[in-house]
């Protein structure tokens, strides 16, 4: 029995022929029917639906009761995002939004149009906020009508919701006109890489129960070249603290640029499984084989030669979870060896924190201090950690041949992403930048609040005086009465992501994303006028840092 991690493995809790008792049905239809006749109505239950011609839809992709009350939230976003397009332009920024159609439009009609739902609505929603968009002058990415144009296309993949490689290419494209070009020198190419559905822990359990296993999604994987990001590593898939890797499958792959000659590879992993092999290769050559090891943790430091140039790394196991043998029905990933340590020398290169590498470069870098003059503020369509294989900011860095900043966050809304930036060292700048911002379609209803304390976050960054105290909240203060001023809230606890905000008879009501990074950090205006004081409430009373200017 061997613990890693946070995951208790029995390594040999479940035999080959256990093995044999878990069906992977050919395609979904028939995976549909074998679990329904488990007894479970999937399709209904857990939010995500499958359909049997392959797609996957989970929740306003398919539940479009959000387009009847479109028009007026679109509106009420606008006019807050023309407000957030000024503040930006005071701190030499200038906006491009990219609003992110709804991941059926982008799907071949010879697959939507056997999923009932209304496309035609959809559409007409997505191209209403364009609309809205452009005629506030807001420069704005219209990914729809490109890909209406050519309908044979596909640009998001049937049961993974993110953009397919051609999608990214086109779109990509798309931004670039907008973004002035550079002269980076980037290389990119392609492998086709099998993974296992992402589904959530609970519809994982829902297929394993019944003993079942849906089909594989095959991805493209991608791997790029460029002096500020000479790094790319496939076949990986980090857990939730970011402290660990999973090699995920057959081979895993380190890609990088090295000056050439001797450097180090230094792997620390634990291995679930009796009988594993592993080969470590060097462009191709075997560098460390390892032969009949038992399950266990392993350490290996090995010199190698580096070409100059482009190098690549594979660890190549023979046993995986669902390859001959399953230590954990509860995952769907092809798990293989889970690494504590992923580093090189020449360059140096540590994978960690999430599949999010730290690298150094030599002094001798094509980009020298120059600024990074591009700046993505984007969702999981974006991220660039966490196992994403799609890394689309790679697209635009590689279509405008010049670098980009990148804040996404995936699951963190419209928000998340914009207000780590505006808390970030890189907001202040003197030199002239584009931001390119993703907007989901769908999120647009729901997302005013959280506009709002962007909007206010700027008209923070852009006082010249302010003032500071402490206070305790749940208790009273009183402000400015005669004129409007910005607030900014500072909580010690960064658990703090509510707070409700009573002024008089009015309240205000702050909520973060979960996702931010700038945690326990509150932005919000009052009009002035008024006599009432301030009350802020928490779940409970906590101290925080109150910041203050008029405006």
């Amino acid at each position: 029995m061997l613990k890693v991690g946070h995951i208790l493995i029995l390594a040999t809790a479940y035999s080959s022929s256990a093995l044999s008792q878990i069906t992977q049905p050919a395609t979904i239809a028939d995976a549909l029917t074998a679990v329904n006749k488990c007894g479970i109505d999937f399709d209904h239950k857990f939010g995500t639906r499958y359909w049997p011609n392959g797609v996957a839809l989970y929740g306003a992709e398919y539940d479009t009761g959000w387009v009847g009350v479109f028009k007026d939230a679109a509106q009420t976003s606008t006019d807050e995002i023309s407000l957030i397009r000024d503040l930006l332009v005071k701190n030499n920024i200038r906006l491009i939004v990219l609003p992110v159609p709804n991941r059926t439009s982008m799907l071949a009609p010879s697959l939507t149009g056997k999923l009932g739902i209304d496309l035609a609505s959809i559409n007409d929603a997505y191209k209403y906020f364009v609309n809205t968009l452009e005629t506030k002058k807001i420069v704005t990415i219209d990914v729809l009508s490109p890909f209406l144009s050519s309908p044979n296309k596909t640009w998001a993949f049937a049961r993974e919701a993110h953009w397919t490689e051609e999608g990214a290419e086109v779109v990509a494209k798309l931004i670039a006109k907008q973004l002035d070009t550079g002269s980076l020198d980037v290389r990119y190419e392609i492998q086709r890489e099998t993974r296992s559905p992402t589904l959530s822990k609970f519809a994982r359990d829902v297929f394993t129960n019944c003993n079942i296993r849906l089909p594989d999604i095959t991805y493209n994987d991608y791997k790029f070249f460029l002096p500020s990001y000479r790094f790319y590593a496939t076949g990986f898939s980090g857990i939730e603290d970011g402290s660990r890797v999973w090699a995920v499958g057959k081979k895993s792959a380190l890609y990088f640029d090295s000056a050439g000659g001797k450097g180090n590879v230094k792997l620390e992993f634990s291995n679930p499984f009796d009988n594993q092999n592993i080969n470590i290769n060097l462009n191709g050559k075997t560098i460390k084989s390892l032969q009949n090891i038992k399950s266990g943790d392993y350490s290996l430091d090995i010199s190698a030669q580096f070409l100059k140039g482009a190098n690549t790394i594979s660890i190549l196991p023979n046993n995986w979870n669902w390859g001959k043998t399953i230590f954990t029905k509860s995952d769907a990933r092809e798990l293989s060896l889970y690494f504590k340590t992923i580093k090189l020398s020449n360059p140096s290169v540590n994978l960690m924190n999430g599949l999010e590498p730290s690298i150094s470069l030599p002094s001798e870098s094509l980009l020298g201090d120059s600024p990074i003059k591009n700046i993505l503020v984007g969702t999981s369509y974006s991220e660039e950690s966490n196992g994403n294989n799609l890394k689309f900011a790679n697209f635009i860095r590689l279509n405008s041949r010049s670098d980009v900043l990148n804040f996404s966050r995936g699951a963190g809304g419209i928000s998340a992403a914009m207000r780590d930036f505006i808390e970030s060292d890189q907001f202040k700048s003197n030199d002239s930048r584009s931001l390119i911002w993703e907007f989901p379609l769908n999120s647009i209803n729901s997302d005013i609040g959280e506009l709002k304390q962007i909007e206010a976050a700027l008209a923070f960054k852009s006082c010249t005086k302010t003032e500071s105290g402490s206070i305790i909240t749940n208790s009273n203060r009183p402000f400015h009465a005669d004129v409007p001023e910005v607030i900014r809230l500072q909580f010690a606890d960064k658990s703090v992501n509510k707070l409700d905000i009573k002024v008089g008879s009015s309240t205000i009501n702050l909520t973060n994303n979960d996702r931010q990074e700038s945690k326990g950090i509150f932005y919000f205006k009052t009009l002035g006028g008024s006599s009432n004081p301030l009350q802020i409430h928490t779940e409970s009373p906590k101290p925080a840092k109150i910041t203050y200017c008029k405006i």
